[in-house]
């Protein structure tokens, strides 16, 4: 056996005899000199005792627990800077070292929490104990384990027969600090992908947790302490409504990205006025009728309602950034500031004087909006960044716009009338015409297309009452139809559902 020292080179170890009450010791040949490393002990065994790191002198200098484990697991015990390591002994508490099998040990960068992968366990320093049976994976966590910030990353892999059709991954999330607790279950229709959980989605710091698989089997646990970073976070959509605002990386907004899309981005704006300054001047560009192409100063649209929610694709946003630079429009500093996210995002591209689309899109939404029509605005925003991702998709879209009823498409330019799009452009349609469909399950269709939206039109087109209503009355499933028909084809191409478009639920 051996562990590298601190320049990567393998130190080998001896393997002393020793009377049972002693355990296992192992020895140096000449003692290490710890830079700042952990110290990793890797084995398998359903045995129990003590590790003990020792000095030249016998001294413990560090300690902790053996967890029984028929698993590969890696013990990480923290050390002093500048300690002389002289080996490491197996203290044994109850029923002998028989099973127990060492496979490595070493010196490893310091880390704190814990990491469950393909069958491979790592117990960092703030992690007390941990248990795997019949797909619950069990925590306790030191009281003080997270100083700072701490992310939950998982990952379910599907189990490779007799999984039904849908959902192919579920799991509930339990963490706990004293008497507070918080839990979560997920859902996914895709094969595989990671979940992540914030600090700023559960409001305190756990000290123990339980994740319970009901389909698939863990491929991927890691609780750790995570510094966040400057780039987006990669979130579900569900984690999104429910972070909190206190705990934003900037007091303007909140950068995500769409953890089963990544190269969709979310803003989330403490503001109307915030987002409007980031994204008015594009909704006017991209899709306002009578204004598609125009770049207009911010007093022309200061009085005018622009959206509540947001959604661009590359293309579009890569046109409304060319035609700025091309005629030196001043931008605000909220759209400049866009600008280099998406340029950092490889959303736009940079080729001197030319600004050109990269992959991708950018969504909004905001914390002045309450939060069931966050959610609401989220779910159809969402089905937008759909609609850009998937090519195939947006040809079911197509057809299902072009193979409207004549009456059906009176109507549905009637209620995008009504919202302000430009009723020429194609791609405006049948884009918003899936969202509209889509941002409520199946059983919300008759109350919002059947009395929500009839009751808006009807007070801003009352010439127009008549019409409404004989529609109404006379095509009854009309939008169940159109529901059921791009239903099948968004679940073939995308594996995304009518109305079910979040994956993380609080319970």
């Amino acid at each position: 056996q051996g562990y590298p020292d601190g320049e990567g080179k393998q130190v080998l170890l001896l393997r002393l005899p020793a009377w049972r009450s002693e355990g296992l010791r192992y020895r140096l040949k000449q003692p290490l000199e710890n830079t700042g490393s952990f110290f990793f002990f890797r084995y398998s065994g359903k045995v129990q005792g003590r590790l003990e790191v020792y000095d030249s002198e016998g001294a413990t200098l560090a300690s902790r627990a053996i967890i029984p484990s028929e698993s590969a697991l890696t013990l990480l015990l923290p050390l002093a800077p500048d300690c002389l390591i002289a080996g490491f002994r197996c203290q044994e508490n109850s029923s002998g070292w028989e099973g127990l099998s060492i496979l490595a040990a070493g010196l490893a960068p310091a880390w704190r929490g814990f990491a469950y992968e393909r069958q491979t366990l790592t117990i960092g320093d703030g992690v007390d104990s941990a248990e795997l049976k019949a797909g619950v994976l069990e925590l306790e966590l030191a009281e003080d384990w997270a100083g700072g910030r701490w992310q939950i990353v998982i990952e379910l892999d599907v189990v490779p027969e007799g999984s039904p059709p849908e959902p192919f991954r579920r799991a509930e999330l339990s963490l706990w600090r004293g008497e507070q607790s918080r839990s979560f279950r997920f859902e996914s229709n895709v094969e595989s992908g990671p979940f992540y959980l914030y600090q700023g989605i559960v409001p305190f710091t756990p000290d123990s947790l339980r994740l319970r698989v009901q389909k698939g089997e863990i491929r991927r646990l890691e609780v750790t302490l995570s510094t966040l970073g400057e780039g987006p976070l990669p979130a579900d959509p569900g984690a999104i409504i429910y972070y909190d605002q206190d705990l934003w990386r900037q007091e303007e907004f909140e950068l995500f990205s769409w953890n089963r899309l990544p190269e969709v981005l979310i803003f989330d704006t403490a503001s109307y006025t915030i987002q409007s300054r980031m994204f008015k001047r594009l909704a006017f560009f991209v899709e306002k009728e009578r204004h598609q192409g125009q770049l207009l100063a911010n007093e022309k649209i200061e009085r005018r309602h622009g959206y509540n929610a947001h959604d661009y694709r590359a293309e579009d946003l890569a046109r409304f950034f060319q035609a700025a630079w091309d005629s030196s429009f001043p931008l605000n500093p909220e759209e400049l500031r866009l600008r280099e996210i998406l340029l950092e995002n490889n959303i736009l591209r940079r080729a001197g004087n030319a600004w050109l689309p990269g992959s991708g899109a950018v969504l909004s939404i905001s914390r002045s909006s309450s939060p069931q029509l966050r959610r609401f605005l989220l779910g159809h925003e969402l089905y937008h960044g759909i609609f850009f991702s998937y090519p195939a998709y947006r040809n079911s879209c197509f057809a299902l716009w072009d193979e409207l009823e004549p009456e059906e498409k009176s109507y549905w330019k009637l209620m995008f009338d009504w919202v302000g799009y430009d009723l020429q452009d194609r791609y405006l349609l049948a884009n918003e015409l899936q969202a509209y469909l889509f941002q409520q399950e199946r059983a919300g269709l008759e109350y919002y297309f059947k009395e929500l939206f009839p009751s808006r039109l009807i007070k801003s087109y009352p010439e127009r009452e008549e019409e409404i209503r004989d529609f109404l009355e006379q095509n009854p499933t009309s939008f169940e139809r159109a529901f059921d028909k791009l239903q099948q084809d968004l679940w073939e191409h995308t594996r995304f559902r009518g109305g079910r478009v979040f994956e993380l639920y609080p319970l």
